[in-house]
C-alpha cells in the first residue's frame, strides 16, 4: 500500500450555516463549488485546481442519515493549513470582510501566517513563505 497524498477534508456545518461556509471558501480562499455525488443528504464539494479538497456536510438537516454526526467525529483536528501567495492581498480581503484574524511570523523560517475561523468554526491557517 502506498499513500499518494491527502485526498480531502470533511467539514461539518449546521444546515443554516452551509451557504455562509461555501461563500467563505469560495470568495475568500478562491475555491469553486463543483460536482458532488448524489448523496441523500445536503452538502457541497469545493474545488481547488480541479480537485474536490473540501467536502462540506450538514450535521443537522432533516435529510441527514446520521443525526449524531457531530458526536461521531474525532474532534481532534485542530486546523486546516494552506500554502498561499499574496499576503497583502489576503490580509486586505479579510479586513474588507471584517473577518478577525491573528497575524504571526515564524522567526528564522521567513513565513508569515494568518489564523482565522470559517463560519462553521474550523480554524484556518494561511501560510505565506517569503523565501
Amino acid at each position: 500500500m502506498k499513500i499518494k497524498g491527502l485526498d480531502h477534508f470533511n467539514i461539518v456545518a449546521n444546515a443554516g450555516d452551509i451557504e455562509r461556509v461555501i461563500q467563505f471558501y469560495c470568495e475568500l480562499l478562491g475555491f469553486e463549488e463543483g460536482p458532488r455525488p448524489d448523496f441523500p443528504f445536503a452538502g457541497a464539494w469545493l474545488y481547488k485546481n480541479n480537485r474536490p479538497l473540501i467536502h462540506l456536510v450538514t450535521a443537522d438537516g432533516a435529510d441527514q442519515p446520521q443525526p449524531a454526526l457531530r458526536q461521531t467525529t474525532t474532534g481532534c483536528l485542530h486546523h486546516l493549513a494552506f500554502d498561499c501567495e499574496g499576503f497583502d492581498g489576503y490580509r486586505a480581503l479579510l479586513e474588507k470582510h471584517n473577518i478577525e484574524y491573528l497575524h504571526e511570523t515564524v522567526d528564522g523560517w521567513n513565513i508569515e501566517q494568518l489564523f482565522l475561523h470559517d463560519p462553521a468554526g474550523m480554524r484556518i491557517e494561511l501560510n505565506f513563505k517569503n523565501g
